[in-house]
């Protein structure tokens, strides 16, 4: 009896001790995941604080560059070749501890695109353009590659400033980069924008908008809006109709969620359309050779200008001799410019585009034509102020590539019009066909003081071109008077497309006249 007790006691302390092993065991594994998961949650919880420091590191700079537009350099001497930095500054949270550091390379626009820095690697046996972060640089023109793409022809970031950011935490080795391209936004950033409160805007059935929409005054949209439309008015007294106030965004179809398909905000900041005075003046400074192109008084009617992909990066351009006149429209509209040109003379063959882009035309414009790989500003203005100019749109004027390659902002101190005799075709008439019944216009269009559109005209002026088919505006629309390529009566475009050219956002055209202060336009983490 006794030495079976003693077995059982003995076969009790085995199980305890196999049982407080595997108890031990599970424990352990429990004790070890919940430290690990301690450990990856702080490290998470520092890699989130390294972010943080790194988004402190760009909005400093974005406060840095609206008190300090041209300071590339944070404060200090610049020093050697952009980019600049390292720029170290401590991060303390609202008790002065030191949380962290960010450190800043700033690269300025004569030398980025597309939110990085454009250099030439130079190796064996074929050079190639890259973009690479600002941080980078060092290394690269160390090796011996330089500023620009191969072969020459300079980088333009149209006035963005690309700035880096690396965020460490106090704590930890984690750290975390941010590139953020830096901009003031220009009148390209909208689909339209207008500055009429008079008037305001009104948009018909059969338009269709894709990008945002803004008036200073009200907007009436009867379309399709697929992006956001605002107005600076909480509501106005429409003129096309009599009754109460409407609201600043409103439409007249029965269903509004199928018209802003982008949603409403108003009222919102106005825009400031005076600026553009000061824009034209440094763009015709800019302009003047070698680096541009200036055309002074035709003592005609104006100049006509046709864009060329054969021979690539250049243009003919025409003196214009006389117009077609004008045509009496009813008691309404009275007499209104046809815009159309009678006769030219060619006054230059093949000119090469402009080093800077820029072309500046000191009387009306014509213009029409293809881009193929290039970027262009080209306005047309009298200053000092004395005869209000436009740029007119007869033909097709069109990108080769739709993928940013290509930008054409206009500027026009007063219109920017399609004139009566203008592509279009309906299909009851003669000569129709794909190309015919269309016409593109790809560009920013800014008109200053007047309106983009097209005159009113009714059959008197001509029973071929008082009624057209499709327009289609790829690019943005800036007007300071009323929009409109058709009128209620039926004449004019019968379907108006207009397109927000999303590229032109980052980069606009050369020196395209801005809004307001610098701002981050888009940012993304290394």
């Amino acid at each position: 009896m006794r030495t079976c007790f003693i077995k059982e006691r003995g076969l009790a302390l085995i199980w305890s001790i196999i049982l407080i092993s595997i108890v031990a065991g599970v424990l352990f594994v429990v004790v070890s995941l919940v430290i690990l998961g301690l450990k990856n949650s702080n490290a998470g919880v520092r890699r989130l604080s390294a972010l943080d420091v790194a988004e402190a590191g760009i909005n400093y700079y974005l406060w840095h560059l609206v008190h300090s537009p041209d300071d590339y350099c944070d404060g200090n001497p610049c020093v050697g070749s952009p980019p600049y930095g390292p720029f170290v500054h401590n991060y303390t949270d609202n008790t002065g501890k030191v949380i962290g550091t960010y450190t800043l390379w700033v690269a300025p626009p004569e030398i980025t695109q597309g939110g990085k820095v454009i250099i030439c690697h130079v190796p064996p046996p074929v050079d190639e353009t890259l973009t690479v972060a600002p941080s980078a640089v060092a290394a690269h023109l160390a090796h011996g590659d330089y500023f620009g793409p191969c072969g020459g022809g300079g980088a333009s970031g149209g006035g963005k400033v690309v700035v880096e950011s690396r965020g460490d935490v106090a704590d930890g080795n984690e750290n975390r980069t941010i590139i953020a391209t830096l901009g003031v936004p220009s009148f390209a950033q909208y689909a339209v924008v207008a500055n009429d409160t008079t008037n305001h805007l009104r948009f018909g059935e059969g338009t269709e908008v894709f990008g945002p929409v803004h008036n200073n005054g009200g907007v009436r949209f009867d379309g399709v809006a697929h992006g956001l439309v605002t107005s600076a008015m909480a509501n106005y007294n429409d003129p096309d109709h009599s009754g109460p106030n409407e609201p600043g965004v409103h439409t007249h179809r029965p269903d509004p969620s199928q018209v802003f398909l982008g949603g409403t905000s108003f009222p919102v900041p106005p825009v400031d359309f005076n600026q553009v005075t000061a824009d034209l003046a440094d763009i015709k400074e800019k302009a003047q050779p070698p680096d541009g192109l200036y055309y002074g008084p035709s003592g005609a009617s104006g100049y006509h200008i046709v864009l060329q992909t054969a021979p690539i990066h250049s243009f003919d351009i025409y003196r214009v001799n006389s117009t077609t006149g004008s045509c009496w429209t009813g008691n309404q509209y009275k007499w209104q410019d046809k815009n159309t040109i009678n006769s030219q003379t060619k006054i230059g063959n093949d000119v090469l585009f402009p080093n800077n882009g820029l072309i500046f035309v000191e009387d009306n414009l014509w213009i029409d034509g293809q881009i193929d790989d290039a970027q262009l500003t080209i306005a047309a203005a009298t200053l000092p102020e004395s005869t209000d100019r436009s740029i007119f749109i007869n033909s097709d004027l069109e990108y080769t590539n739709l993928d940013g390659s290509d930008k054409l902002g206009l500027i026009a101190q007063k219109d920017i019009s399609v004139g009566l005799n203008s592509e279009g075709t309906l299909p009851t008439q003669p000569g129709y066909n794909d190309d015919s019944k269309e016409l593109k216009i790809h560009a920013a269009l800014l008109a200053q003081k007047g309106r983009v559109g097209r005159n009113y005209y009714n059959e008197d002026c001509s029973s071929t071109y008082y009624r057209r088919n499709i327009v289609t505006v790829y690019g943005s629309i800036g007007t300071n008077k009323r929009y409109g390529f058709a009128y209620t009566d039926g004449t004019g475009y019968q379907t108006r497309n207009l397109t927000y050219d999303q590229n032109l956002s980052v980069v606009p055209p050369p020196l395209f006249p801005t809004i307001g202060n610098y701002s981050i336009l888009d940012w993304k983490e290394k």
